[in-house]
C-alpha cells in the first residue's frame, strides 16, 4: 500500500512539475514575442526556464536530471527546432556576422563527445568548454553585430515592462517545476529504484521545456526572420553546452576547496582536496552527444553560407529526434 501511494504522489508531481515547466517556456515565449531586434535577448530570455530548472534540480542533489535536461533540450533544439523553422521557410541566407556563430555548435559538441571517452566530466574539459562560451560572447556582442532592427513594435519602456511581466513568471515556474520533478522523481524511486531519471529529462521534461520555444520561433520564421530563429536555438545550445554542463561540472571541484577550509580556527588544508569529477553517463555519451555531433557537423556548410536547408532536411531532422526518443525510452526499458 504504502508503495501504491508513492508511485501516485510521485506520477501526480511529475506531471504537475511538467506543467509548470510548460508553463515556465510559455511565459518566456511571450516575453520575447515583441523583440525580433536582438537576437541575443531573446536567446537569454528563452533559455532562462532551462537554467533555472537545470540549477535547482541540481542543487537538490538530482546530476542525472541536469544532465538529461541540458542534453535532452539541446538534442531537440538542433533537430526538430531546426526542422520546425525549415517547414515554414528554406534556412539559408543569413546576415554573415550572425551566421558565422552557428558553426561554434560543431567545437562544443565535440568537446563534449570527446569528454565521454573517460566516463566523467573532468575540470580542464569544463575550463574548455567556458572558453568557448567566451570566445562567443565576445563574439555576439561585436559592436558590428548590434543594434539590428526589424520592425520594432513597442517603445522600450514598454519593452522592459512586458519582458519583467512575463520573465519573472517564467522564472518562478520554472523553479516550481523543477522541485515538483525532484521530488516526484524521489517518491517513484521508491518502488521502481530502476527508473532513469536522466532519460525521463531527456524524452519527457526536455520537449515540455522546447516546445512552446519553437512556437515562438516560428513566429519569427514566418515574419521573414528565420535567422534570427536560427540564431535563437544555437544561442540556447551553446549556452547549454558552454555554460550549463561545465558549471555542473565545476561543483564537485568548488566542493573540494570548500572542504579544504576550516574556518575555526582558519586552517587551509591541501590534503582535504580530493573532488570527485563528475559522472558522464555512459547513455548520454553514447547517443546524446555523438547525435549532436552529427547535426552539427550536418549543420556547419548552412553556416558558411554554402548549403540551404530546405524542408526535406527539415523533414529530416524531425524524424531523427523521434529516433531519438524512441531509442532512448527503449534504453530505459
Amino acid at each position: 500500500m504504502t508503495g501504491l501511494l508513492a508511485t501516485i504522489s510521485g506520477h501526480a508531481l511529475s506531471i504537475l512539475g511538467a506543467g509548470c515547466l510548460i508553463g515556465a517556456a510559455l511565459a518566456a515565449t511571450m516575453a520575447v514575442s515583441v523583440d525580433l531586434a536582438s537576437p541575443g535577448r531573446r536567446v537569454l530570455l528563452s533559455w532562462t526556464p532551462i537554467a533555472v530548472a537545470v540549477i535547482i534540480v541540481r542543487y537538490m542533489g538530482w546530476p542525472q536530471i541536469a544532465v538529461g535536461l541540458i542534453f535532452g533540450t539541446s538534442v531537440a533544439l538542433l533537430s526538430v527546432g531546426l526542422g520546425s523553422i525549415t517547414a515554414i521557410t528554406p534556412i539559408g541566407p543569413a546576415p554573415q556576422r550572425w551566421r558565422r556563430i552557428w558553426p561554434f555548435t560543431l567545437v562544443a559538441a565535440l568537446l563534449v563527445f570527446l569528454s565521454g571517452f573517460t566516463g566523467s566530466l573532468p575540470g580542464p574539459n569544463a575550463i574548455a568548454l567556458l572558453v568557448e562560451g567566451l570566445i562567443v560572447f565576445s563574439l555576439w556582442n561585436d559592436p558590428e553585430i548590434q543594434n539590428v532592427e526589424i520592425s520594432p513594435r513597442t517603445s522600450p519602456v514598454q519593452h522592459a515592462l512586458w519582458t519583467i511581466v512575463w520573465i519573472v513568471p517564467a522564472i518562478c515556474l520554472a523553479g516550481f517545476g523543477a522541485y515538483f520533478v525532484a521530488h516526484g522523481t524521489a517518491a517513484l524511486q521508491q518502488d521502481h529504484p530502476r527508473l532513469s531519471p536522466g532519460v525521463t529529462a531527456a524524452s519527457v521534461l526536455s520537449p515540455c521545456l522546447i516546445v512552446p520555444l519553437l512556437l515562438g520561433d516560428r513566429h519569427a520564421a514566418r515574419s521573414g526572420a528565420s535567422w534570427i530563429a536560427v540564431t535563437s536555438l544555437v544561442g540556447i545550445v551553446l549556452l547549454n553546452l558552454c555554460l550549463l554542463l561545465p558549471l555542473l561540472a565545476m561543483g564537485p571541484y568548488v566542493k573540494a576547496i570548500r572542504g579544504m577550509v576550516n574556518l575555526s580556527p582558519l586552517v587551509i588544508d591541501i590534503r582535504g582536496y580530493s573532488p570527485q569529477a563528475m559522472i558522464y553517463p555512459w547513455g548520454v555519451w553514447r547517443l546524446d552527444a555523438m547525435l549532436l555531433v552529427i547535426i552539427s557537423a550536418f549543420f556547419v556548410p548552412v553556416g558558411l553560407g554554402k548549403w540551404n536547408l530546405t524542408r526535406r532536411d527539415g523533414v529530416a531532422l524531425s524524424l531523427a529526434y523521434l529516433i531519438y526518443l524512441m531509442v532512448i525510452r527503449a534504453s530505459a526499458s
